[in-house]
C-alpha cells in the first residue's frame, strides 16, 4: 500500500510543469521620440498588456523556441489600428521593429527561478 502510495505521488509531481518567466524590457519612440519605456514580466504562454501614454497598447506573449530563443507574439494598437505579428528571434539581444514613424525595441531574458 505505502508503495502505491509513493508511485502515485512520484506520477503526480512529474504531471507538474514549471513554465518559465521572462522580464520584456522594450522602449516605444515616435518620431524619434521616446514615449515610453515600459518592462514587464510575463510567465510563458501567458499575455501580459501594456498601455503608454494613453494612445499605445501593446501585448505580448512569449513561448520558448530553443534555449536561446523564443517566440514573440506582439499585438500591437493605436486607437482603431491594430497589427499582430510573431517573430523568433534571440534571448538577451535586442530587437527593433520599425511601423511608420513607430519604432519599438525589445529584449526578453529569463527570469531566474
Amino acid at each position: 500500500m505505502k508503495k502505491l502510495l509513493l508511485l502515485t505521488a512520484i506520477f503526480s509531481l512529474n504531471g507538474f510543469v514549471y513554465a518559465q518567466d521572462y522580464k520584456v524590457t522594450s522602449e516605444i519612440s515616435v518620431a524619434n521620440q521616446v514615449i515610453g519605456s515600459p518592462t514587464v514580466v510575463v510567465e510563458e504562454g501567458k499575455t501580459a498588456s501594456v498601455q503608454v501614454d494613453e494612445l499605445y497598447k501593446f501585448s505580448v506573449n512569449v513561448k520558448s523556441e530553443s534555449d536561446s530563443q523564443v517566440l514573440l507574439d506582439l499585438t500591437y494598437s493605436q486607437g482603431e489600428l491594430e497589427r499582430n505579428t510573431n517573430i523568433v528571434f534571440d534571448l538577451n539581444k535586442e530587437l527593433e521593429l520599425k511601423v511608420g514613424e513607430q519604432l519599438f525595441k525589445f529584449t526578453i531574458n529569463k527570469v531566474s527561478s
